[in-house]
């Protein structure tokens, strides 16, 4: 059975899902670019949802900082 989680969470498997309706994706590279690093993440787009894999999370401010 699947847990409900707070949107932008980090999941258990140790990606983040984050709701694509208001970041731009422009912004949301430059931020894991600033964070991690060039080459150092994975994104993917499913279902409205950014599928994050980085070694590290976003906080709730730097998912702000995406916003349109």
């Amino acid at each position: 059975m699947q847990q409900d989680r707070k949107p932008n969470q980090p999941h258990p498997d140790g990606y983040q899902l984050i709701a694509s309706q208001y970041i731009d994706p422009t912004k949301l590279v430059r931020k894991l670019n600033e964070k991690f690093g060039e080459d150092s993440y994975r994104v993917e787009m499913r279902h409205n949802q950014y599928i994050i894999r980085a070694q590290g999370h976003l906080t709730e401010d730097d998912i702000k900082a995406c916003y349109y």
